[in-house]
């Protein structure tokens, strides 16, 4: 007994201490014994366990394969291994591998069975397969990253994984997540073919609508991805439902350099529950696809700087060449740098700075130790900004300003050099220091013949006066003519003093300048004699301009004369005319002209040439490379005047030994019937009158000589030395009536063509005449009659009586 006691106490103990479950069943499934390893199994006490019976801890679904299991039991004595779910007390489910056999015991049979708990191992198992699945997706998804090398592919090849890696209907990027915006637009989308893409046909901004908004909101409230399913409790929007959205689930994404997104996917065969596992890999594709949004902006960004940096480097105005200070050579050029060294970029890239910028090629030395020098100033933080003296792979030489600053960055020693080129400009500031001196010129020069011209009216018309009083046979009448003919030499000198700085008196009319050529040709032939040779070239038809037809007439003259004279040996003059169309950047332009379309006269010698030093100066007025006596230096500078007051300008080109070409550029009108001049009628004899006239000069001694020569001829003068004194004149009693008004044009205080529109006003009928030493705008705007200094007694006796003659108005 007592040993029989021991063993059944031993038996408890090893039933109780197992490691496994073990129960001990009846055939009808109810419980005998249980050890606690089995009670731990299935959450429950061992006693409440010896209360149920098998059925009650098996799950139902199990019940077809707990049957076979018997059948089994029955025939074989045994049953299992196998595998299925317990109910725990707690109502999950349970996994354990069970197995057993049939045993007798005082002639009942009963069931032995093993029971363990697997599904800590189970899980285990899962738990791999899901962190392998995790990495898989993962890894496809950086394998679509890596190889989108912009920002459209990325989205595209990411959302087509999504795709995949779902196994859902759709995926999509949507900018921005803000639900502040008044608009948003779909990045990208990815579909299956038969579910197409719920917002196709939606391209461009799209107006936000309070669904959009509460979406945006709802992304950007939560770190975590938002599950729009049957069981999350949030619903799919309408307007989602519309495009057959059965479940969604979305995120923000949060790029660093810019606003949100909004990244999501949608099932539409039927309502899907996202799991756990899947809300998890979607948020990492989430967090991975903001970086790579990201990266890819930071990159598109970059090239497109880097485009405009290009795009402002090719097209800049001067040259820029990057030098790279290690390797002695550069490693970029624009087209300008190209264009000014006559290089290709890639030749470009085969040079250094001392290839191309040396002043003499012949001194290697000196030009490396100013290009070294330049260099270290500018690596050490200096712009550096200095004129160099650069050749062309011609060798031709250009002067040009070089910038040199050094471009950030440690890994390499680099500078910009920008050039350009002064060679225009340096021509263009010598241009326009020389109109500058022109225009000086010819004001003194002006100033100087109108003043010059007020001395000869007393020259010429006072001896003319004298020779007069004392008759022919006087035998100081030949002393007298002396006088009157150098008067009228200095006259003519005055005149291209005045031609010179454009305030001649001109007549201008539409001409034809090939019947002007055709009329001076015949004067030009006897003025160069026999052994220079005179060809014409005029253009077809006619070549049309306004000017002064005799002052053109004198141009030509002019020219022909100074090319005879380079040509003291004979050769070849030859006179052309025609059209010529100047644009802004056409080198042939003269400063001073203004783009446009103008006829030309050109006049070519095979003459000894024009020095390049003395180009600036041949238009200056007594400048002259003649022997003495043999030239007053006025002709050139006639040219120019009578030009330049045409409205046009002349430009010269000329190598010393090879001739020179003076071209004459004139504002071309269209072609029409050219102005014939008019037949000057015959002088008549010196007129006398009775009338009255009020002589205002300010001059004494010429008013000296013209009140003379007026009152000799029988008219009544009054004189008066300015304007203010010939109106104070008029309010004297006895002042009774003025026939004329003989006034000079430029006064102190108050001009000629000023006072007589102030008596005009108390006189209408008062007839005017105005001397001058050249034309005045004054007389030009008012239409008065001028009479040009110098001028003889008989001229200006003829003059007035020509007014006087005519009606009041218009002189």
């Amino acid at each position: 007994m007592r040993a029989g006691g021991e063993s059944e106490s031993l038996s408890r103990r090893l039933l109780d201490s197992a490691p496994i479950g073990l129960a001990l069943c009846r055939l009808d499934g109810s419980f005998v014994e249980v050890n606690p390893a089995f009670a731990r199994i299935i959450g429950r006490t061992v006693e409440e366990i010896l209360r149920l019976s098998y059925w009650d801890i098996t799950a139902e679904r199990y019940a077809a394969d707990e049957q076979r299991q018997l059948e089994n039991l029955e025939h074989t004595g045994h049953y299992g291994p196998y595998e299925k779910h317990y109910i725990h007390k707690d109502g999950r489910l349970v996994l354990v591998r069970l197995q057993g056999r049939i045993i007798e015991h005082e002639g009942e049979r009963y069931v032995w069975s093993a029971v363990e708990d697997v599904s800590g191992r189970i899980a285990a198992v899962e738990q791999r397969l899901e962190h392998l699945r995790f990495l898989d997706a993962m890894e496809r998804i950086n394998l679509a990253i890596r190889g989108a090398p912009d920002l459209d592919r990325l989205m595209g090849d990411v959302l087509e994984e999504m795709l995949s890696l779902f196994v859902c209907d759709r995926a999509w990027l949507i900018f921005p997540c803000d639900p502040s915006a008044p608009t948003f637009r779909i990045m990208r989308e990815a579909t299956r073919p038969q579910w197409p893409g719920a917002l196709a046909g939606l391209e461009g901004d799209i107006p936000t609508n309070p669904e959009v908004i509460e979406t945006f909101r709802l992304a950007l409230s939560s770190d975590d991805p938002i599950r729009c399913d049957p069981e999350s409790g949030t619903p799919v929007e309408p307007t989602a439902r519309r495009f057959g959205v059965q479940s969604q689930m979305l995120t923000a994404l949060h790029p660093k350099n810019g606003p949100p997104w909004v990244f999501g996917m949608h099932h539409c065969e039927r309502p899907r529950v996202w799991t756990t596992e899947e809300a998890r890999i979607f948020r990492e594709i989430g967090r991975r696809m903001s970086d790579a949004i990201s990266g890819a902006l930071y990159l598109r960004d970059l090239r497109e700087s880097e485009e405009r940096l290009r795009t402002l480097v090719e097209h800049a105005p001067e040259a820029i060449l990057v030098f790279d200070c290690d390797a002695g050579r550069f490693i970029r050029g624009n087209s300008k740098a190209a264009a000014l060294f006559k290089r290709s970029p890639e030749e470009l890239c085969e040079l250094g700075l001392i290839d191309v910028c040396q002043d003499d090629p012949t001194d290697e030395r000196r030009a490396a130790e100013v290009v070294d020098e330049a260099v270290a100033r500018t690596l050490a933080g200096e712009v550096l900004v200095t004129e160099w003296s650069c050749r062309d792979a011609g060798g031709a030489k250009a002067d040009c300003e070089v910038r040199m600053i050094r471009l950030p960055g440690v890994s390499r020693r680099l500078i910009r050099v920008s050039l350009t080129d002064m060679t225009g400009r340096r021509q263009l500031e010598e241009q326009l220091r020389q109109a500058v001196k022109m225009q000086a010129i010819g004001t003194l020069a002006g100033g100087i013949a109108h003043d010059f011209n007020n001395l000869l009216v007393v020259i010429q018309a006072g001896s003319s006066m004298v020779g007069s009083t004392l008759g022919k046979e006087h035998p100081l009448q030949g002393q007298i003519q002396a006088v009157v003919e150098a008067a009228r030499r200095a006259a003519d000198l005055t005149r291209q003093l005045l031609a010179f700085s454009r305030k001649q008196v001109m007549q201008p009319k539409v001409i034809d300048l090939n019947e002007v050529i055709a009329e001076v040709t015949q004067l030009v032939v006897r003025l160069i004699g026999e052994d220079v040779d005179l060809q014409t070239g005029l253009a077809g038809g006619r070549v049309m301009t306004r000017a002064d037809r005799g002052q053109i007439g004198q141009v030509v003259v002019n020219l022909c004369t100074n090319a005879r004279d380079a040509m003291p040996g004979g050769g070849t003059l030859r006179i052309e005319t025609g059209y010529s169309t100047l644009r802004a950047d056409d080198p042939e332009r003269p400063t001073d002209l203004a783009p446009g379309r103008y006829a030309t006269i050109e006049v070519t010698d095979t003459g000894v040439g024009i020095p390049p030093e003395l180009l600036g100066r041949i238009f200056e007025p007594f400048f002259t490379t003649k022997e003495v006596g043999k030239g007053t230096g006025l002709g050139l500078s006639m040219v120019y005047g009578i030009v330049k007051q045409s409205g046009g300008a002349v430009a010269v080109r000329s190598e010393p030994g090879r001739g020179a070409t003076f071209t004459v550029y004139l504002p071309a009108v269209a072609e029409q019937v050219p102005d014939r001049e008019s037949r000057l009628p015959e002088v008549r004899p010196s007129r006398s009158g009775g009338e009255t006239i009020l002589v205002v000069e300010d001059d004494a001694s010429v008013a000296t000589v013209v009140s003379g020569i007026l009152r000799d001829r029988g008219y009544t003068v009054l004189e008066a030395r300015e304007g203010e004194a010939a109106l104070a004149l008029l309010e004297k009693p006895g002042v009774a009536r003025i026939d004329l008004l003989l006034t000079d044009v430029v006064m102190p205080r108050m001009s000629g063509p000023e006072l007589a529109a102030r008596l005009r006003e108390r006189r209408p009928e008062l007839k005017v005449l105005c001397m001058s030493g050249y034309e005045s705008d004054g007389t030009q705007a008012w239409r008065f009659e001028v009479l040009k200094k110098p001028f003889s007694p008989d001229e200006l006796a003829e003059r007035v009586r020509d007014v006087l003659d005519r009606p009041a108005r218009g002189g």
